[in-house]
């Protein structure tokens, strides 16, 4: 009965669960730095057989959990950067393989933003493109050990860099890395991957760079085999995500970003009419309507709390045309304003951190 927790069925609530994918792809690369692979899915209490299986997924905690232990066992302070370095193209099968077909680099980087939102991943992934720049952050999800937190980061924007680097020629260029943790004792190797400024002890994970500077053409674009492929990915992905809601769910922080959270622009992700995707939300006894005012409520939640945006960065990445309709629809979800709500989580935050620190 164990097993069954981690395998993909209609009791996991994919909200709170990461495609077994993603676990595959960490435990190969602790076994790249020397880590005992079945130990550490031991010590998970996670079967190889769910690794293995296509459709498999795995509760948070226990992601969380297999990159604290990754990452200690590795007893490399850059695991992270490194294990980014050595996941090999293809690891991530139809997903990967779409994006590397993509025209673009940015094209590109949009497609991994977005799976990698499907996949489950313990962090938020965001991009968005305005004023010139691209701005590409991530967020996590879940309770993390704050060195797992770090390299979980890391692993992400490294892995984005490195890959985008070799499908250009090395022609991916950064204006700037920064990172919410901070500094190791030694940061040679994040000057040597991300060749940018970088920032530690920021008010968030971001890579910034030229929109101009994206806009180079992959080298392994193929135009003729990025529609079938985008359909295996679409396929992959269904066969991953519990059903149209979950989907949906995945797909709507990005069409907020972009300014167009209409049903059409997310039915045309997901590959089905807005007809038919209205359709069958209402028959899991929801509407889209309903699921974009969810995802814009525990996105809020989130992002107010943090502290690290202004309200109307908030809105803007939610999708509101004005920060004062952000507003309203703030006091409707929590009967308190953007400003009065982050002052009390500030606070509960400082006196969570006094009950945290040793006694002397």
């Amino acid at each position: 009965m164990r097993e069954r927790e981690h395998v993909a069925d209609e009791g996991v609530s994919r909200r709170a669960s990461s495609a077994a994918l993603l676990l595959r792809a960490l435990v190969e690369s602790a076994r790249a730095a020397g880590v005992d692979g079945d130990g550490l899915l031991g010590a998970i209490g996670v079967p190889q057989a769910v690794v293995e299986d296509a459709s498999g997924w795995v509760p948070f905690e226990t992601m969380a959990r297999a990159w604290h232990l990754a990452c200690e066992r590795s007893g490399d302070p850059d695991f992270g950067l490194h294990a980014a370095e050595s996941t090999p193209p293809g690891t991530y099968g139809a997903l990967e393989y779409a994006t590397m077909s993509s025209t673009s680099l940015v094209d590109a980087l949009q497609r991994a933003v977005r799976y990698y939102a499907a996949l489950g991943s313990l962090g938020d992934s965001t991009m968005l493109q305005r004023g010139g720049l691209v701005r590409i952050g991530l967020s996590p999800r879940c309770e993390m050990a704050p060195g797992a937190a770090r390299h979980f980061v890391e692993h992400f924007f490294a892995l984005l860099v490195t890959r985008g680097r070799l499908l250009t020629g090395g022609r991916l260029k950064l204006l700037r890395a920064t990172f919410a943790h901070a500094a190791p004792a030694s940061t040679a190797e994040h000057r040597r991957i991300f060749a940018a400024p970088l920032e530690f002890g920021a008010r968030a994970n971001e890579l910034v760079a030229e929109s101009q500077g994206l806009a180079v053409p992959l080298r392994s674009s193929n135009p003729e085999l990025l529609e079938p492929l985008e359909r295996a990915a679409a396929t992959m992905l269904e066969g991953r995500v519990q059903d149209v809601v979950a989907r949906t769910r995945a797909v709507v922080p990005e069409v907020l970003r972009a300014g167009e959270p209409g049903l059409s622009g997310v039915a045309r992700r997901l590959g089905v009419s807005a007809r038919t995707l209205q359709r069958r939300l209402g028959e899991r006894g929801t509407s889209y309507a309903d699921i974009v005012d969810e995802v814009r409520r525990e996105l809020a939640h989130r992002e107010v709390a943090l502290g690290t945006r202004s309200f109307g960065e908030i809105a803007f990445l939610l999708g509101f045309s004005q920060a004062s309709a952000f507003d309203r629809a703030f006091r409707r979800w929590t009967g308190s304003t953007p400003s009065a709500y982050r002052s009390a989580s500030s606070s509960r935050e400082r006196v969570n951190r006094r009950g945290r620190a040793p006694s002397k």
